[in-house]
């Protein structure tokens, strides 16, 4: 079974891929709070059961603090992310910035999705993990850790 950690802050969010990606066999879990999904990485990490993708928002609008501390939130869960070895992380927000989007795919996003896009976002939501999943299997076939060498 492959594993799929989305954190969002956004329960309706969370529910909405849970439902998306399950019925294609997929392990689902959820973080609503950037502690919770830091610690969902490393303990899956520690058990050897490490997450295949994360689907990660990079603005908590929920987490108290400034604009500037929500976007720094945001990354302090992508930088956790990208630790676990031959994890793909999948970046998902509601806000559009193409300098911002460029910044997140050289430092090793697999994709960029940006939210309310209605059923086509889903579509290309779920279309973009089962490519993050296979891309995983391929490098960890070849043994190839691009971001720890």
């Amino acid at each position: 079974m492959t594993a799929i950690l989305v954190i969002d802050d956004n329960e309706e969010v969370c529910r909405a891929v849970v439902s998306l990606l399950e019925p294609d066999g997929y392990v689902v879990h959820t973080a609503q709070r950037v502690e919770d999904g830091i610690q969902a990485l490393d303990d899956a990490q520690k058990a050897g059961k490490p997450y295949a993708v994360a689907l990660v928002d990079m603005r908590f609008d929920n987490y108290a603090g400034s604009e500037c501390e929500r976007a720094i939130a945001g990354k302090q869960v992508m930088d956790a992310a990208l630790r676990v070895p031959f994890i793909e992380v999948i970046v998902v927000t509601a806000y559009g910035d193409t300098n911002g989007d460029v910044d997140l795919m050289e430092a090793g996003a697999f994709a960029y999705l940006r939210k309310g896009r209605g059923d086509a976002g889903m579509r290309e939501m779920k279309l973009q993990v089962a490519r993050a999943v296979k891309y995983r299997a391929l490098r960890k076939r070849a043994d190839l850790d691009y971001r720890n060498p």
